[in-house]
């Protein structure tokens, strides 16, 4: 029933949900017909089509394990984390912690802010190791505070090797330093329990076409509500608040909606509340053990592989369904293109590692873990 609900496995094995995920079948045609609605409604179908988005923000938030006000829709994880890189005050300057396996969309904001700042009072962005364990993630991070440290940004999992981060503890960690936390949750939702580190931290950053396999497009950004006031939106508009023609002042909505403006492609966020009422049907537990008995699956065959090399660690606890390997004298890219070429297997070449990553999502079987196995041996 599950493998029905995505149509390209019939042409290929698709193992790179960590890049995109697939949105099933049923909970796509609910997403079009949202955005069909309003597309084809207008304002007629205005106040519908915000009160589906605001079902789908009830949903998401629930799954968060925090309160609806806290959650702001973004169109990526990546905005989300510009929002916190430009909204905080950094006229003092100061010193931000990301780790050394961090994705273009955690590194990129923090390098540019650092890069337009200059003075006595610039931002300065150092990196710490991010461990195979969560004690030595931790070991790595309380070595690094300084006091000029203001805030810390990691990814929950690294989308290089698949670790996955002490996110919780991390945030704790922070708090106890005075340093703000900001965890980027986007290879973490729909492939294990994210809400301790959606509460702990910060800010958490996240999107809907990972793992979650939700509508692409789509993000989140959790906002502690202690720190909403020391968040500035860097634009504003329609529904960012409301207007006092009398004293010319802008009020902002006492929420994380303040983040919102403008006319939005509400269909796309209405699609939170299919996609969470699929995943009831089929069961996050009943998911996450799949992947595991895949993941075991392949990280078995591969140590038994001669001139394979493992980039993820072995237990479970400490990564995910995404597994990281290399092949000696041969390069990522070209393992990648002869996977995809020879077997239809798609996977995602990993320039880090000159080796490729593996996600094994739920609608995966072992039939194609196998078929990708016997590629590698070869």
């Amino acid at each position: 029933m599950i493998r029905g609900e995505f149509p390209l496995l019939e042409r290929c094995a698709y193992l790179n949900v960590g890049a995109a995920g697939l949105c099933p079948l049923s909970v796509a045609e609910k997403v079009e017909a949202g955005v069909r609605a309003f597309e084809l409604g207008g304002e007629t179908e205005w106040t519908s089509s915000l009160e589906q988005l605001e079902k789908g923000r009830a949903r998401l938030a629930a799954f968060l394990g925090v309160s609806a006000d806290e959650v702001a829709f973004t169109r990526n994880a990546t905005e989300g984390i510009n929002a916190a890189a430009h909204g905080l005050d950094w006229s003092g300057g100061g010193e931000i912690l990301i780790s050394d396996e961090e994705h273009a969309a955690l590194l990129f904001p923090w390098a540019f802010l650092a890069q337009r700042s200059a003075g006595k009072n610039a931002v300065s962005v150092r990196r710490f190791r991010f461990g195979n364990s969560p004690e030595e993630t931790l070991d790595a991070l309380e070595a690094a505070f300084s006091p000029k440290t203001r805030l810390m940004a990691v990814s929950h999992v690294s989308c290089v090797t698949g670790k996955r981060a002490p996110a919780a503890e991390m945030a704790r960690l922070c708090r106890e330093r005075g340093v703000l936390s900001l965890i980027d949750g986007a290879q973490a939702a729909g492939q294990m329990p994210i809400q301790e580190a959606a509460e702990e931290a910060d800010l958490y950053a996240g999107n809907g076409h990972k793992w979650l396999l939700g509508p692409k497009g789509t993000g989140y950004l959790r906002i502690r509500p202690a720190l909403l006031d020391a968040l500035t939106p860097t634009q504003v508009g329609m529904g960012s608040g409301s207007y006092d023609e009398a004293t010319g002042k802008l009020a902002l909505d006492r929420s994380a909606r303040r983040f919102e403006c403008g006319t939005r492609g509400c269909g796309r966020y209405a699609g939170f509340e299919p996609l969470f009422e699929w995943w009831d049907q089929v069961g996050f537990e009943n998911a996450w053990r799949h992947m595991r008995a895949l993941t075991d699956m392949l990280k078995e065959a591969l140590k038994k592989a001669p001139n394979v090399r493992l980039h993820t660690p072995d237990a479970w606890e400490h990564s995910c369904a995404m597994t990281s390997f290399s092949v000696e004298g041969v390069s990522g890219g070209r393992l990648a293109a002869e996977l995809y070429e020879r077997r239809r297997i798609r996977v995602r070449h990993v320039e880090e590692i000159d080796g490729v990553r593996v996600s094994a999502a739920l609608f995966n079987n072992e039939e194609e873990i196998n078929r990708l196995i016997d590629v590698v041996r070869k």
